[in-house]
């Protein structure tokens, strides 16, 4: 797997700042999971936004999520996308 590099570390940062902008909790987490950004991470910087599951369920058939969680995880997407559009430099 791909060394963390200072662009995922401020990518990280970027959702934590944004969720707590938007009156939402952010704590890092470490996932093993075989996610989608686990194999992007080989080729280019990555990062997740995780939502909480009913029971902690993820990935399985009983898998729900309120749908006031996945709106704001979009929302804080949105913002960390509109900010790295728009940041001079930003490193990718």
């Amino acid at each position: 797997m791909r060394r963390q590099t200072p662009s995922i570390r401020a990518w990280r940062a970027s959702i934590a700042e944004a969720a707590r902008a938007q009156g939402h909790s952010a704590m890092e987490i470490l996932s093993a999971a075989g996610h989608d950004a686990r194999h992007l991470a080989k080729i280019c910087p990555a990062a997740m936004i995780f939502i909480p599951c009913r029971d902690g369920a993820s990935h399985v058939e009983h898998e729900w999520a309120e749908p006031d969680h996945v709106a704001a995880g979009a929302s804080v997407l949105a913002q960390v996308l509109r900010e790295l559009a728009f940041a001079p430099g930003i490193a990718v």
